[in-house]
């Protein structure tokens, strides 16, 4: 699928129906540790692959909790991207989680929680957070709506 001309940080997402989750998370060379039936996205997503744009690696959200962040982008025309999407951020940008943890608000784990992707023994996890919790070294995912 080709890059759309004149678009920042765009980012190809493929969808869950189309490669499912944990087989997404060992391409990455990583693994799975949520309940997928507990997993739903907030936003609505297509089911073929699409682009993203505007994409933010959650480096500007650091230390902030992914409830707040939320609230931030709604009011900068941004929104949290999905579990799916920030695998594919990692797929395709390898090196981001060795410099921070990702919170993934676009989706969520029944309703207190948000997905994260973070490394467990140098490799990378899919695990999950709680939605109102900070930490220095974990920020949300972003990009325009």
């Amino acid at each position: 699928i080709p890059v759309p001309e004149n678009k920042e940080n765009a980012l190809l997402v493929i969808p869950a129906n189309i490669i499912s989750i944990n087989k997404q998370m060992e391409l990455v060379g990583g693994r799975n540790y949520l309940d997928l039936n507990s997993l739903k996205d907030t936003v609505l997503t297509p089911d073929r692959p699409y682009w993203i744009y505007g994409v933010e690696n959650g480096k500007k959200m650091l230390g902030q909790s992914p409830d707040v962040c939320v609230k931030d982008f709604a009011k900068q025309s941004r929104r949290g991207l999905t579990a799916v999407e920030g695998i594919n951020l990692v797929a395709q940008n390898p090196d981001v989680l060795k410099e921070h943890y990702i919170d993934l608000p676009g989706s969520r784990c029944d309703a207190d929680y948000v997905p994260i992707l973070s490394l467990h023994d140098g490799k990378p996890g899919l695990y999950y957070y709680l939605s109102g919790s900070a930490h220095s070294s974990v920020g949300s995912a972003s990009c325009g709506s």
